[in-house]
């Protein structure tokens, strides 16, 4: 995302006005340190990769109190056909106990 002109993208977003709920959002707050002169781009990359990590250990375990949730691996391996059986399936479990 830094690569494709994230930073940029948040340069011009807070000209035009953040939201409060924008300025929260992972990755931001990272990116407006950096342009503030806060800290370098370096250190903003390895907060925002931490911040998702940590982001994303929270979600999975969220994502456990449902036991009604039926995961589907998506990995960039397995063929769109694959995973669209899997879909089915998984649709097919829940409509169908």
């Amino acid at each position: 995302m830094l690569a494709s002109g994230l930073v940029e993208e948040i340069r011009g977003a807070r000209e035009r006005g953040l939201s409060r709920e924008a300025r929260l959002a992972v990755g931001i707050p990272e990116i407006l340190r950096h342009l503030d002169g806060e800290i370098p781009l370096a250190q903003c990359r390895e907060e925002i990769i931490l911040h998702t990590r940590q982001l994303a250990r929270r979600q999975a375990t969220w994502f456990r109190s449902f036991p009604e949730i039926h995961w589907v691996d998506a990995a960039e391996t397995r063929s769109a056909a694959a995973i669209a059986i899997d879909c089915a399936r998984a649709l097919e479990i829940e409509t169908h106990p």
